[in-house]
């Protein structure tokens, strides 16, 4: 028993010497460039709303009548007042993505 403890001691003492090694300074880390691949099971419109959301997060200059093209194109029927929705939305992120942006540049 005494040794299965020293081992654990041995094992923990390590781990907790080797913990600075992996720490990052996430500081200087640039988001510029970065892009998100989302996998989901979401369907219909909310498929949609979710994909608008990572087209803003990956290009905040995104085209609403654009993206809803490409939403159509990919087999995702779209209505009127759906397509408003998604203006509502792109355009309500496109201010938060912005104003990070540079945010995070000053």
């Amino acid at each position: 028993m005494k040794k299965f403890t020293l081992f654990v001691v041995v094992v923990l003492a390590l781990l907790l010497a080797a913990v600075p090694g992996f720490a990052q300074d996430y500081e200087g880390v640039s988001p510029e460039g970065a892009t998100v691949e989302f996998w989901h099971q979401h369907t219909s419109f909310r498929a949609v709303q979710l994909n608008a959301i990572i087209a803003v997060f990956n290009n905040p200059d995104v085209v609403v009548a654009d993206f809803i093209a490409e939403q159509v194109a990919a087999g995702n029927e779209i209505s009127e007042s759906r397509a408003a929705v998604l203006d509502t939305i792109i355009e309500g992120l496109r201010e938060v993505a912005l104003s990070t942006i540079l945010t995070a540049s000053s």
